[in-house]
C-alpha cells in the first residue's frame, strides 16, 4: 500500500530504498536539533551528524523538494516536519510482536519507554507458561488467537521473535491477519513477495562479520 509522499507528488514508494534507510538517520538528528533550539544546519554537518557522505544527503533531500537555501542551509522545523510526514511518523503506529521470549521481552519493555509513536499493543506466544503473563503492561495472548485480536484493530507493524522453524508461518499468519510490514529477528530469510515489507534481522551474521574484521 502506496501513501502519496508530500514532497515529490508522487507515491511515497517511488523513494529510492537508499534513501528511504537514511531518512529515520536524519530525522534523529534533526529531532536533537530541534530540541537544542538550533534554527538551521548546513547540509556537511548534517551529514557529519547522521554518519553519512555529504553527497547522498544532499541527493536524499533533494528527493523532497527545494528545502535548502543556498547559504544557509535546511531549516530543521521545516525539514523535520517533513521527514516527520513521509516516514509516517506523525501517527501512531500499534505494534505486535509474537513470540515473547527474552528478546521479544527485551523489545516490549522498549516500546513502553519509547518516545516515538509505536505503541506495544498485543504480544503473542506459544509457550503455556507465558499465556496470559503481563508484559510491559500487556498480556500475552495465545498465537491462535492473532487474527481475531487484531484484525481490523488500527494500523499494525509485527515484530517476529520465534524460533526459526515457526518463524515463517507467524509472518503468514501476521499478513492474514492484515499486517503487511515487519521486523523478523528469527534466524532465516523471509520473503513473502509483492505486496508486504519484511527486514530481516540476523544478529548473528552481523557477529559473524564483526568477528571476521577484528581477525583481520
Amino acid at each position: 500500500m502506496s501513501r502519496q509522499n508530500p514532497g515529490t507528488g508522487g507515491d511515497q514508494d517511488s523513494l529510492p530504498e537508499p534513501t528511504v534507510s537514511r531518512l529515520p538517520l536524519y530525522l534523529r538528528c534533526l529531532d536533537r536539533l530541534y530540541e537544542a533550539g538550533s534554527p538551521s544546519i548546513d547540509s556537511v554537518t548534517l551529514a557529519k551528524m547522521a554518519g553519512v557522505a555529504a553527497h547522498n544527503l544532499r541527493k536524499d533531500l533533494a528527493y523532497l523538494g527545494n528545502l535548502g537555501v543556498r547559504g544557509s542551509g535546511y531549516d530543521v522545523g521545516p525539514l523535520r516536519e517533513k521527514i516527520t510526514r513521509i516516514l509516517g511518523a506523525d501517527q501512531e503506529w500499534k505494534i505486535v510482536i509474537c513470540g515473547v521470549g527474552n528478546l521479544g521481552t527485551a523489545f516490549a519493555n522498549y516500546l513502553s519507554r519509547s518516545k516515538e509513536r509505536f505503541v506495544l499493543d498485543a504480544l503473542f506466544d506459544n509457550n503455556v507458561n507465558r499465556i496470559g503473563e503481563r508484559v510491559a503492561g500487556v498480556t500475552v495472548s495465545p498465537i491462535e488467537t492473532l487474527p481475531e485480536v487484531i484484525s481490523g484493530n488500527g494500523s499494525y507493524l509485527g515484530i517476529i521473535t520465534t524460533p526459526p522453524e515457526v518463524a515463517f508461518d507467524i509472518s503468514r499468519r501476521l499478513v492474514s491477519s492484515g499486517v503487511r510490514s515487519m521486523l523478523n529477528f528469527a534466524p532465516v530469510h523471509i520473503d513473502l513477495g509483492e505486496g508486504t515489507m519484511v527486514r530481516n534481522v540476523d544478529v548473528g551474521l552481523h557477529l559473524l562479520m564483526l568477528s571476521y574484521h577484528e581477525m583481520l
